[in-house]
């Protein structure tokens, strides 16, 4: 009699049972799925916010570097307010053309402008706005990214 009796306390899944627990899944499942498209979205933004960044500090250092005294080049560009477009990307070497974007793989073509307003915020200091755009591969609309620095213009 007892073997009846464990025979009968036995029961497995119902059909409903089941279904509620694939669907339970699948849910699950599409949640994780679509979690990736957004960690690859964020991955290729954080790809392109850092490679902008990067070649940003590196123009602004070029900027900055340049000798601002009184009979040089630097001088008339950093007293003289407009924009201009940044035209020493590599592989300038100051004797060839000037290069007038740079392209990273997997990230964009990167272009910028600079913008110098003369004695702002101070008498004898340049601000300068640079606007870095990275052109996106296959998108026609430049994604832009701006940066600022001061530029001290001796007087003498």
């Amino acid at each position: 009699m007892q073997k009846i009796r464990i025979i009968e306390d036995q029961r497995g899944f119902s059909l409903a049972e089941l279904l509620i627990a694939i669907t339970i899944l699948a849910i699950g499942l599409l949640a994780a799925v679509s979690m990736q498209g957004v960690a690859l979205n964020s991955n290729s933004f954080a790809n392109r916010h850092s490679a902008a960044t990067t070649i940003g500090e590196q123009i602004m250092n070029d900027l900055l570097s340049m000798d601002a005294r009184i009979g040089t080049a630097g001088y008339t560009i950093f007293t003289s307010p407009g924009t201009r477009q940044y035209n020493r990307f590599p592989p300038y070497n100051g004797g060839n053309a000037p290069v007038t974007s740079y392209t990273v793989q997997g990230v964009g073509t990167f272009t910028a402008n600079y913008t110098v307003t003369p004695n702002y915020p101070a008498q004898n200091i340049s601000e300068i706005q640079l606007q870095i755009r990275i052109w996106l591969n296959g998108n026609p609309n430049p994604v832009p990214f701006t940066l600022y620095g001061h530029k001290l213009i001796p007087s003498t």
